[in-house]
């Protein structure tokens, strides 16, 4: 018999223990003799699920945390296909200089973080958790908070190209005359490596449960149907029926608009479509391939009921959808056409509904007549979960701008500290001199030597979010500082005073 009682109300740790760090692992020991009484173990229990419940433990147990950012699609490049590039270094990591005090705090009020899912070897008075999964978990946990976040308009969606990415799944070409082309759209929480063992079984949903706790949703409209649904199973591959239909969305979504203009995103395959297919065979990116089994929110767009989410799994309408005449590619969040059709909101939504509905859906409350159910959970991460689904604890999260540290939100704030908003500053100066250099660059190559003012380079880049002034005072230093040989021009003056002054912009001879 296991040491290491868990209270099935809370999914915390019953027995009293004591917990430390030895090397990369968090070690949760059973306290010798029960210095403490089991009752006054469990009032302490019942007190740390009422702060969980509250929303307590939301920030600190997403600030333990930190994800790699802007690894995986840089300046919304294409790869062909439906195999994710893998990211450089630790996707999530605990920095223990930083975190590591919150870390044991946390650990030492709930305990071992999986409970009952893990190993609970007999008569053992210890378990080992590392603090990779920890981080793992605290990761997704994070990401989910973001894609709440970004599913109501607000946060920079450029920190997610590392844990999201989108996929799209196109036909080209029209079934009959005046039918509308076949789509599906999919946003992938892309995980370099699986999960460990005993998070797999957290998620994993037993076959005749997911008719009932995750059924498909569509919505007619008058250019085709849209289904909505998630799952958690492999990419690109005919998934094992342990693996298929595990999430969906409860929303009812609207039609989407894969219309025939210009711009739009159907055109975007088009003209995308020959580029892609010449890097068929694909090159082994530089380091490899991430986990091909991903959580993913999708829709599919179709006039055919029998290629729907209900019918199909998910590699198998990819292969029908995209068939000789289509292509399927990935990209990054900041990819234009997502934004421009409203497309990433709704699938940032989805893709939180399947995370939540994966980490919840045991955590059900009982509906028998005359019952008054009590909850229940497997382990504390459940916990954790259900509480941040139910309070709606995103609404008090904010993120930093710099360093993507969560905080509890208050009007106006945008980073964590002084320090942040400085370095935040700096970095939103540098992106702005970054697309005024990138204007100058095309001045250089498509009008040379044509005078400009500080105004009309503003008119030309259609930037709302610069000042007149801000160029105004790049030009001046640039044209004070000639050309450090890499922008291969230079910025000359041309009279005029205040926002009038003219200038050029004259190509660097290479040497």
């Amino acid at each position: 018999m296991s040491n290491f009682i868990y209270d099935e109300h809370t999914g915390i740790l019953l027995s009293s223990f004591t917990v430390s760090v030895e090397g990369d692992d968090l070690v949760f020991r059973v306290e010798d003799g029960a210095a403490r009484s089991t009752s006054a173990r469990k009032a302490e229990v019942d007190g740390i699920s009422e702060r969980i419940d509250a929303g307590e433990f939301t920030i600190p147990f997403a600030g333990i945390v930190k994800a790699r950012e802007g690894d995986r699609f840089a300046d919304s490049k294409c790869v062909p296909g439906y195999r994710v590039p893998r990211g450089a270094g630790d996707q999530y990591r605990v920095d223990m200089e930083e975190s590591g005090k919150e870390l044991l705090h946390i650990a030492g009020l709930v305990g071992p973080l999986f409970g009952n899912y893990g190993e609970q070897p007999d008569g053992s008075s210890e378990i080992r958790e590392p603090i990779a999964w920890w981080a793992d978990a605290a990761g997704a946990f994070r990401l989910a908070l973001r894609l709440r976040e970004l599913a109501d308009g607000r946060g920079n969606p450029s920190v997610l190209d590392d844990e999201v990415v989108f996929l799209q799944v196109s036909e080209l070409r029209r079934r009959a005359a005046g039918a509308h082309r076949e789509a599906m759209l999919a946003a992938i929480y892309a995980r370099d490596e699986p999960f460990p063992a005993p998070y797999e079984r957290l998620l994993t949903v037993d076959r005749a449960s997911r008719p009932r706790v995750f059924p498909v949703t569509g919505g007619r409209g008058s250019d085709g149907n849209t289904y909505v649904r998630a799952d958690y199973c492999r990419l690109g591959e005919e998934a094992d029926e342990a693996d298929s239909i595990a999430v969906s969305s409860s929303k009812h979504p609207k039609p989407m608009p894969f219309r025939n203009y210009s711009g739009g995103a159907i055109d975007d395959v088009r003209c995308l479509a020959e580029a892609v297919r010449s890097k068929a065979a694909e090159v082994e990116p530089k380091w490899g391939w991430a986990c091909s089994k991903a959580i993913f929110g999708y829709r599919v767009h179709t006039r055919l009921p029998e290629r729907t989410p209900g019918s199909m799994s998910p590699s198998t309408l990819m292969g029908e959808i995209a068939g000789d005449e289509g292509v399927a590619f990935l990209m990054g969040n900041a990819f234009p056409s997502m934004s421009w059709l409203g497309l990433a909101e709704p699938l940032y939504e989805d893709l939180y509904d399947a995370l939540v509905s994966l980490h919840t859906w045991r955590c059900s409350a009982d509906y028998r007549k005359g019952v008054a159910a009590f909850p229940f959970y497997t382990c504390a991460l459940e916990h954790l979960w259900t509480a941040m689904a139910r309070i709606g604890s995103a609404a008090e999260v904010g993120f930093c701008e710099y360093c993507g540290k969560p905080f509890k939100k208050k009007a106006g704030r945008k980073y964590c500290g002084e320090f942040c908003r400085e370095r935040g500053k700096d970095r939103r100066k540098a992106e702005r001199n970054r697309r005024i250099d990138a204007q100058l660059r095309s001045y250089a190559l498509m009008r040379p030597r044509k005078p400009f003012t500080a105004k009309d380079l503003l008119k030309d880049m259609g930037a709302d979010d610069i000042k007149v002034e801000e160029v105004l005072t790049r030009l001046e230093g640039l044209a004070r500082g000639g050309s450090d040989g890499s922008r291969r021009y230079r910025v000359e003056p041309l009279g005029g005073n205040a926002i009038g002054k003219r200038f050029c912009v004259v190509p660097w001879p290479r040497r």
